[in-house]
């Protein structure tokens, strides 16, 4: 006969690597939530002071002007996209740093629009030098003009009262 057990899910999960990965991280190491662009509160149907935890405290950050990811004491890696737990091995102790702001493109896509729509736009995974991978978009060069490798730093703008990080290429470079 088969023992059930009384373990919760979570700390069962947790317990395996591999499987903590898929659980907090989502497939292809990204959070599920992480909308098209890129993500904020709003782009799941909340507004920025409905966002709780880390993730409200990100979005005050960048409301204020200031980029900033996570770095567990324990394992000291770095986090993104915000979380109560490391992905990489479960610790709670994530402390807010602020990057570099220095980042590589690993991917780029274009999504073509009509002009009345705002025209076509890119959409970017980009490494930073902290050793994290985010989505999001370039600006400042052509969408088509985006490279995979292309050098990138950090930017906060303000889309439609929404605080938001885009890149833009280093030193003007394409």
């Amino acid at each position: 006969m088969a023992r059930q057990s009384t373990a919760d899910p979570v700390t069962s999960i947790a317990r395996r690597p591999g499987l903590w990965s898929v659980f907090t991280q989502g497939f292809c190491g990204l959070s599920p939530s992480v909308s098209f662009l890129t993500h904020s509160p709003r782009s799941i149907g909340m507004t920025t002071s409905e966002a709780a935890g880390p993730e409200r405290i990100y979005q005050q950050a960048l409301r204020a002007g200031v980029f900033q990811i996570q770095r567990c004491a324990a394992c000291e890696r770095h986090v993104f996209y915000p979380r109560v737990a490391c992905p990489h091995c479960g610790a709670a102790a994530l402390t807010w740093v602020r990057p570099s702001g220095a980042g590589t493109v690993y991917s780029s896509s274009v999504v073509r629009r009509k002009p009345e729509q705002g025209g076509d736009l890119n959409i970017a995974l980009v490494d930073l030098a902290e050793g994290v991978r985010l989505m999001s978009r370039v600006e400042g060069v052509a969408p088509d003009a985006v490279r995979i490798g292309m050098a990138v730093r950090a930017s906060i703008v303000s889309e439609q009262g929404q605080a938001l990080l885009v890149f833009v290429p280093e030193g003007g470079r394409t």
